[in-house]
């Protein structure tokens, strides 16, 4: 078994005084390593938000 790759980039997007804040993280994406096969299908990207006490994520 070998160790998890690490994301290609995290960075905030919105940051403000309140608390709210924005995030995109990129890396990627290999839907069989599970499986032993680590052939990448692409980058995937997760943008997280977070006001109110409510997260929020969509994936691209």
């Amino acid at each position: 078994m070998t160790q998890a790759e690490a994301p290609t980039r995290i960075s905030p997007l919105t940051l403000d005084r309140a608390g709210a804040s924005a995030w995109v993280i990129e890396g990627i994406y290999r839907p069989r390593a599970h499986l032993g096969d680590f052939t990448p299908a692409g980058t995937v990207s997760l943008r997280l938000g977070q006001a109110g006490g409510q997260l929020i994520v969509t994936s691209s």
